[in-house]
């Protein structure tokens, strides 16, 4: 498949629906370091690992079970969710 010159959402989207694999995207389950299932984890766990002012706003967090990368919804979130809505659509 050649991929047109766009932004890299429309580009993705193009990929996506050439492939015919909507159905299959499952954004924010995987890491973006080394692409291995995220796995939740207790945050009094990992608390020694989360910047102090992230401690205070957010409770839910994820673990790279292969990589040991921790993720939250930090402010970066909303942004990449308004992204992945621009590629799958509501």
């Amino acid at each position: 498949m050649y991929v047109r010159p766009g932004t890299t959402a429309q580009q993705i989207k193009r990929i996506i629906d050439y492939l015919d694999i909507k159905d299959k995207v499952d954004p924010f389950t995987r890491c973006l370091r080394c692409n291995s299932p995220l796995l939740p984890v207790p945050k009094e766990t990992i608390l020694d690992r989360i910047p102090l002012k992230t401690r205070t706003f957010c409770d839910v967090y994820a673990r790279c079970q292969s990589c040991d990368k921790i993720y939250w919804k930090g402010t970066h979130f909303i942004h990449m969710q308004k992204v992945v809505k621009q590629i799958l659509g509501p």
